[in-house]
């Protein structure tokens, strides 16, 4: 935690991503009750991971996304009572400050490593405390200087074993090499391939956060949503951010993040500040028409957990009709997935037939994925609550389409429709013909009457 707390993606980007792994893995143990990791240092981690955000380096960015990611997961209960902005501005523990470079970049003349103390462990050196003060860590900052074979050749075969003595072993001090020499590039050379073609939010790791990004008062599932789609997404009077700014893989990962919170709090009124101009998450839904499929498919599944909180007013209608109408499988897929469980959704829209129509001309695709997501949509349809006019007019469709995946070629998608062949019988509601089919038989047959066992058995 404390290379989170104190984060610098300049000197420690190893350690950080280490450190922002490790909490990633171990984030189901720290939300325990029964934790001994206190409330007040996890608010101070999810604020520094938030700082982290604005590194230029995507070996950062991912697993801080990823991080917010698993704590959004299974949230505590007092998150959706914390208020970052407040409690960033009222801490007052400079240990667990995330550190910033103040001029953006590191400049040439200034050493690395001026203020450093003690000796960072490396994997030889961890065995026993070196304190080392910051002089003799610049010692190593000093060019050797070799001597001149052309002028004193004895002198010099006499000083060689010196001159050795000089050089640095980075095998044996790999951590001193690696954050010495790395600094000094990253001061030196401000072009490197690492930070080309970054947006301008991309200022390394901030010491506070920015205030200017939502409401001052907004909560911790707000506030993480609005600073995700302020850094990756939106990007004010411009529109969208570009792909030139915010690479398309840190886009979709942002966009899952912000799915997730959708879960949990409402973000439909949320609204982001760009100065004098503010935007709302609605205009993600752009991202549909983006050439990477995958993009579209994350945005479907934003907008979904959107309209679930007001679907009676959205407009986002005509972008699913635009998705389902595609020839790319993996959008027409985004559309089914992000249906499954939300029909109510589907009906309210108007969209039900359309996802019918979908889910059964697709069960013959040759992309294996989209015939198994055909298999769960139709599975989870709850027939008893759709409309008589749409049923009668797709029940049995949707069940012959179902019956040719169960008797599909594919063993992978005949075990996944057999799968979900129980929720089928379930929820399919056969009125006074319920009784003739079961998904099983009874394990005990002889304690049942023979009059009560089903005509037909679907197991």
């Amino acid at each position: 935690m404390v290379n989170v707390r104190d984060a610098d993606d300049g000197l420690n980007r190893t350690r950080l991503i280490g450190s922002l792994n490790t909490l990633k893995a171990i984030w189901p143990l720290l939300s325990e009750p029964e934790c001994a990791v206190t409330q007040e240092n996890i608010k101070i981690v999810i604020c520094s991971v938030l700082c982290c955000l604005y590194s230029g380096f995507s070996e950062v960015v991912v697993p801080c996304i990823e991080l917010l990611e698993r704590i959004m997961t299974n949230p505590l209960p007092w998150l959706r009572d914390f208020v970052p902005l407040m409690f960033d501005a009222t801490s007052s523990s400079p240990p667990f400050r995330c550190k910033s470079l103040s001029s953006g970049r590191p400049s040439r003349s200034a050493s690395p490593v001026s203020g450093i103390n003690t000796l960072p462990p490396s994997s030889l050196g961890s065995l026993c405390d070196v304190t080392v003060t910051a002089d003799e860590i610049n010692d190593f900052n000093v060019p050797l200087q070799l001597p001149d074979h052309s002028i004193e050749p004895a002198i010099s075969e006499s000083s060689s074993p010196l001159v050795e003595e000089e050089i640095i072993d980075p095998l044996m001090h790999a951590d001193l090499y690696e954050e010495v020499t790395k600094c000094d590039r990253y001061g030196s050379d401000q072009t490197s391939p690492q930070m080309v073609g970054c947006s301008d939010d991309s200022v390394g790791v901030v010491k506070h956060l920015p205030l200017d990004v939502c409401d001052f008062s907004a909560n911790c599932f707000v506030y993480t949503a609005a600073i995700l789609g302020k850094r990756f997404l939106l990007a004010g009077l411009k529109g969208l951010k570009n792909d030139r700014d915010v690479r398309i893989s840190h886009k979709i990962l942002a966009l899952n993040c912000i799915t997730m919170i959708s879960k949990h709090e409402d973000l439909s009124r949320a609204t982001l500040l760009f100065g004098d101009f503010q935007q709302t998450f609605s205009e993600v839904s752009r991202f549909v028409l983006h050439d990477d499929d995958q993009l579209c498919a994350s945005t479907v599944a934003f907008l979904f957990s959107i309209d679930r909180h007001k679907f009676e007013n959205t407009d986002n209608v005509h972008n699913y009709h635009r998705v389902m109408r595609t020839f790319q499988p993996i959008r027409k897929r985004s559309v089914l997935q992000a249906s499954i469980g939300q029909q109510h959704i589907l009906d309210a829209l108007g969209l039900l037939p359309d996802a019918l129509c979908l889910a059964t001309s697709e069960v013959s695709s040759t992309f294996f994925l989209l015939k198994v997501t055909c298999g769960e949509f139709l599975s989870s349809l709850r027939w008893s609550l759709i409309n008589e006019c749409i049923r009668e007019k797709w029940q049995e469709q949707c069940l012959i389409a179902y019956f040719n995946l169960l008797f599909s070629d594919d063993q992978k998608v005949a075990h996944a429709a057999s799968t979900g062949l129980e929720q089928l019988v379930r929820n399919a509601d056969f009125t006074e013909y319920s009784g003739v089919f079961a998904a099983r038989i009874p394990d005990n047959l002889l304690s049942l009457d023979m009059n009560s066992l089903p005509a037909v058995s679907l197991s």
